[in-house]
């Protein structure tokens, strides 16, 4: 299936979704984040689509809003989507798919420890790279990197 296939699929069933396709990237689609969750779990049961498979998850800073990337494939149809997200500053949380795919797990407390975004109902959301106390969060646009003395040895 092509990304208009699979849209088409996605408008009948999700009449309330607003997709809107990304034109810098021909697998890619805006969804809105509270029918996120629903859509995720949508494209990995329907037979028709069959996402078995999320490649990653990653997260991209613009400074006024904060997007997430989820990037989906389908081994027995072969075929891709990328469902994009944007989260406003005032809200940078949404539910966690950990339940949904294995693979969400890692890449979304990834993205907690180094964006700060929050994924609710995650199973064990605490920093994974950086250390417990660290403060900040080390990729967004706005961080201030911590004063680091290192001693020679």
């Amino acid at each position: 299936m092509n990304l208009l296939e699979i849209l088409k699929l996605l408008k009948e069933n999700f009449p309330q979704e607003k997709f809107i396709e990304d034109s810098n990237n021909s697998e890619a689609v805006y969804v809105e984040e509270n029918n996120l969750y629903s859509l995720v779990k949508f494209i990995k049961e329907n037979q028709a689509l069959c996402f078995d498979y999320l490649i990653f998850i990653t997260a991209i800073d613009y400074k006024d809003y904060f997007e997430l990337v989820y990037y989906f494939y389908s081994y027995s149809k072969n075929h891709r989507l990328a469902l994009k997200v944007k989260l406003p500053l005032s809200n940078l949380q949404i539910k966690s798919i950990s339940n949904l795919y294995a693979t969400a797990d890692w890449n979304e407390r990834e993205i907690y420890d180094l964006f700060g975004i929050k994924f609710l109902n995650h199973p064990d959301l605490r920093r994974i790279l950086m250390p417990e106390d660290w403060e900040g969060y080390p990729l967004r646009k706005n961080y201030t990197y911590q004063n680091l003395i290192i001693k020679p040895d």
